[in-house]
């Protein structure tokens, strides 16, 4: 998926705009959206030992949780920043999934995304989670 020129500026309400979308995308597993703002280079972190590096990792770790997972919901109460061309999402998130085998997983804890902007719009460029 490419990405298309946007009239967007850098700005909170851009930022928070671009993530929500983002989230919408998880949620209904619509990967090919969810994965085109990734930077080739980003870097995702769920633990001091679970560490991917570039787009390709990346999404292949999402491949895994599509396999393990036949639905899930994410929910997050974040707030925004934005400095320049950076801006930062972050705060609380929960999860709740359910696993192809029937049991359900819950996860909550803390994220932070990083994101650049650029002629394309934002970009993602890390991800960590830390969980509770």
């Amino acid at each position: 998926m490419e990405f298309e020129m946007t009239t967007e500026t850098p700005d909170i309400t851009g930022l928070r705009s671009h993530f929500e979308r983002q989230v919408r995308h998880y949620n209904e597993r619509r990967m090919d959206d969810y994965y085109s703002d990734l930077a080739e280079d980003v870097v995702y972190v769920r633990s001091s030992t679970n560490v991917s590096s570039g787009k390709a990792a990346v999404k292949e770790r999402y491949r895994e949780l599509c396999e393990r997972f036949e639905w899930w919901r994410w929910d997050s109460q974040f707030e925004y920043r934005v400095t320049g061309s950076t801006g930062i999402a972050f705060g609380p998130f929960s999860q709740v999934s359910r696993e192809r085998d029937g049991g359900e997983v819950r996860h909550a804890g803390v994220t932070m995304v990083v994101f650049t902007y650029g002629q394309n719009g934002w970009q993602r460029i890390a991800e960590h989670l830390s969980f509770e």
